[in-house]
């Protein structure tokens, strides 16, 4: 939510490919209020957990193609504990019907496609990584994305 409130674009957007349409496997939107987020924060839970309940009930591969191509690769204990990891991915983990990624870093994209400046856009990039992680153990709990330096920036 924080990159759409900075760019005005979805940060995984979908694109249609050969096999698939860009609404491919997608579940009706759910929108989440700025209130639900802060409430969620002030109780401590993860953002980036809200998001995961909504957002991987049904992808199409785009979407889980754009995830990695700016996370990087899911670890395969991730990858292969979601009940639908047998409709994207083979046994080696890799993606069954996107052969071809771009990987690209975030501070990439907010520069070169959003023509930020590179010290606006690494405090956010820093912001978003650590909430993006994928093994929640990793990802930054609710309470430190709060006292990010991004979020005190004037």
């Amino acid at each position: 939510m924080a990159f759409e409130m900075a760019t005005g674009e979805c940060l995984f957007d979908p694109q249609p490919g050969k096999y698939f349409s860009r609404d491919d496997g997608r579940t009706p939107s759910v929108l989440i209020s700025l209130t639900e987020v802060s409430q969620s924060l002030y109780l401590g839970v993860c953002v980036f957990c809200l998001f995961c309940v909504f957002f991987f009930f049904s992808l199409p591969p785009d979407h889980v193609a754009r995830i990695i191509e700016l996370l990087g690769r899911i670890p395969p204990r991730i990858a292969f504990s979601w009940n639908k990891s047998t409709k994207f991915f083979s046994r080696p983990g890799a993606l069954l019907r996107i052969s071809r990624l771009s990987p690209c870093s975030l501070q990439a994209v907010l520069v070169d496609r959003y023509r930020w400046r590179r010290q606006e856009a690494a405090p956010l990039a820093s912001f978003l990584l650590a909430a993006l992680r994928y093994a929640p153990e990793h990802r930054a709990t609710a309470a430190q994305c709060l006292q990010h330096a991004w979020l005190h920036n004037p």
